[in-house]
């Protein structure tokens, strides 16, 4: 028992003898530091025994109150700005550049597509935005982004609460009026710990060789006149601060008043970046603008086309692959069905011109036609109508797959009703959904490439045609028996398929790259 009594007491011990030490060791750095203070020729701002904070503080605070406050007035809310921003990066660009950026302004771009020819607003915007990408290289970018955070550290110093500390030592202190002359008083240490805790956070970044009249010239630009600030004032204050921040007195007299020997803060330091953003701003606007000028012209072909082609009503629509259809995936954040639009034409041209139309040209020209010479206009041609003629059986599977009996639609149904508490389906309906528009595209792709074929031939069947008699019924000798079962000269007859081939596949074109450019 005594020897446990004396481990016990030994351990005590120990911890009292580290405890006395460690407030030993902060009494001799307390001790330090006021004599340090006492030293420093700012020392003269806290009485350090009576923990009292000097008038001497309090004018020179107001004095700084009163070289700000002109500006700290206009600058109001300026951190936030977007129009500040933008001042920034103009202030750097020079006229030529500017005039590239209004050209690039989508009301210009959107004005000049109403005089000028698509393709030629789409080459202009390009070598625009090019020459705005080129203004700005990595050098420029980081001078901007450097001013506007030298700027943002301005204001953060001048929007500094200094109406609130001057006041606590005259409350007579009227905000913004310098009429009045204040009679400082010494006021306890305590009372001003935070203030000067937040004014070296915005204060100690500030440096004197920075480049302080382009920030006022730049101010200039976004606010006016500001006469009323001084710049050469301002410039004097920055040399004193950072001399109170070399000499360290804020610190220390922190450190004192809170006794806390080995306090530390952390400056406010701005790495904003402004310019890498705007230039994507003007750029990504232009570009907005010329893909729905694009997609606006593009509607307006197609539906100029697909009225020449099938009427006022498209005959013929897929029942489960559908805009409709979309709704449920396009809330659930998945990209849907891709090709409903040109698989709809699709069906419709096969439904009202290729059962009756084409099957009558291959018809009259293919199994009637006696073919002599050419066999191979005669063999693609032929190739091309049995391709065609298995598109609508295809077509007919691939959408009624997607019914929910059916394995696709029911398994994509399925996974829909679980994706709220199995996240792994979203997995699976993504493969699905790019499965099911893989299809939709091949079987477009193989029709497309069918009647480009068919088109090419027609037109070299009436090419042939119109040279002389004897040039067609080389190749096919009984051109005028053929002839002879139309109502219509069979040149003319050939030229209105080959026209709706023609303007079918220019339909197709609009909303297909893979067709388009075939």
């Amino acid at each position: 028992m005594a020897g446990f009594l004396e481990r016990i007491t030994g351990l005590f011990s120990e911890l009292f003898s580290q405890s006395s030490s460690s407030e030993s060791d902060k009494k001799k750095l307390l001790k330090a530091l006021s004599q340090d203070i006492i030293k420093s020729k700012y020392g003269k701002f806290l009485k350090v025994k009576a923990l009292e904070i000097t008038p001497q503080f309090g004018k020179f605070f107001y004095d700084v109150y009163k070289l700000v406050s002109p500006i700290q007035v206009l600058m109001v809310h300026a951190e936030r700005s977007a129009q500040l921003k933008q001042v920034v990066i103009e202030f750097f660009m020079d006229k030529a550049i500017q005039d590239i950026q209004k050209q690039l302004d989508p009301n210009f771009i959107e004005i000049s597509s109403n005089t000028s020819k698509i393709k030629d607003i789409v080459q202009k915007v390009k070598a625009d935005t090019a020459a705005f990408r080129k203004f700005f290289p990595p050098e420029k970018i980081t001078v901007i982004n450097q001013y506007y955070n030298l700027i943002l550290t301005f204001i953060q110093f001048i929007s500094f609460h200094f109406y609130d500390l001057v006041k606590k030592f005259d409350p007579k202190i009227t905000e913004y009026n310098f009429t009045y002359q204040p009679q400082f008083n010494a006021i306890k240490a305590e009372r001003i710990t935070e203030d000067l805790e937040d004014f070296l956070e915005v204060s100690y970044n500030l440096r004197a060789d920075c480049d302080w009249e382009t920030v006022f010239n730049i101010i200039k630009m976004y606010k006016g006149d500001i006469k009323n600030v001084d710049a050469v004032l301002w410039k004097k204050l920055i040399i004193r601060l950072q001399d109170m921040n070399r000499d360290g007195i804020f610190i220390q007299m922190v450190r004192y008043i809170s006794q806390d020997p080995v306090w530390q803060f952390k400056p406010i330091t701005n790495t904003e970046h402004i310019a890498e953003p705007y230039v994507e701003k003007i750029v990504n606007a232009a570009q907005s603008v010329v893909d729905r000028i694009i997609f606006n012209q593009k509607t307006r072909q197609a539906d100029e086309l697909a009225q020449t082609i099938f009427g006022v009503n498209i005959p013929a629509r897929l029942k489960y692959y559908t805009e409709e259809a979309n709704a449920a995936y396009l809330k659930k954040g998945f990209d849907g069905f891709e090709y409903v639009t040109e698989i709809n034409y699709l069906k419709s041209f096969m439904t009202s011109f290729f059962d009756s139309k084409i099957r009558e040209f291959y018809d009259i020209m293919i199994v009637r036609g006696q073919w002599l010479t050419n066999a191979t206009i005669s063999k693609e041609l032929s190739d091309s109508f049995n391709e065609l003629g298995g598109i609508m059986e295809k077509i007919n599977a691939f959408d009624d797959m997607l019914a929910e009996n059916k394995d696709r639609g029911g398994r994509l149904r399925l996974a829909i009703t679980k994706i709220d508490r199995d996240k792994g389906q979203i997995r699976i309906i993504k493969g699905i959904i790019h499965d099911i528009n893989e299809e939709a595209r091949q079987i477009i792709n193989t029709a497309m490439l069918a009647f480009i074929t068919m088109r090419k031939y027609i037109y070299s069947i009436i090419e042939f045609s119109q040279r002389s008699p004897a040039d067609i019924t080389d190749i096919i000798r009984n051109w005028k028996e053929l002839e002879a079962t139309l109502d219509i000269p069979i040149v003319q007859w050939l030229k209105g398929i080959y026209q709706k081939i023609h303007d079918f596949i220019k339909l197709m074109q609009l909303f297909s790259t893979d067709s388009g450019n075939t």
